[in-house]
């Protein structure tokens, strides 16, 4: 008789363990840094960390170039090697006009020739990772997962 109020329990806790232990998921470690070009922080800048074999991951800059790593939606990324690109990009925004035709033909011109007046703020080569000539190894010590890029022109 108690056998039957307990295996409920039992199953549930096996499929927990079954479910958490099944995961394919790779270990993260937290990783981030500061980015800036000519000894200035560069604001709003998309990282890309592009890995050989395992998750890639994508970060932010704040408005002091600095950023946090994640990957697949979580924070932090798998050890291991990767190259990394930088794209920062100002101008671009939708600038509708005062009338609703004005507007529609705004966004039109947006959709069909795609964003007018973007403007790079560092040099292109930087959001190639094959040309960006930056890379960051992720170790599972957190003190050696900060990666500062200083880019230059």
């Amino acid at each position: 008789m108690h056998r039957h109020r307990i295996m409920p329990f039992v199953v549930s806790a096996g499929l927990m363990l079954v479910l958490n232990g099944c995961s394919d998921e790779p270990t993260r470690y937290e990783a981030g840094g500061t980015v800036t070009f000519d000894s200035k922080p560069v604001e709003n800048a998309t990282l890309a960390f592009v890995p050989a074999t395992v998750l890639a991951g994508q970060a932010q800059t704040d408005k002091d170039g600095k950023y946090k790593i994640t990957s697949a939606g979580k924070p932090g990324l798998p050890a291991g090697k990767y190259n990394v690109s930088i794209k920062a990009t100002t101008g671009g925004g939708f600038a509708g006009g005062t009338t609703a035709d004005e507007k529609k033909q705004k966004m039109l011109d947006m959709m069909t020739k795609g964003p007018q007046g973007v403007v790079d703020v560092i040099p292109p080569k930087y959001s190639d990772p094959q040309t960006s000539g930056l890379t960051a190894e992720v170790t599972s010590d957190p003190k050696n997962n900060v990666f500062d890029f200083s880019l230059k022109n």
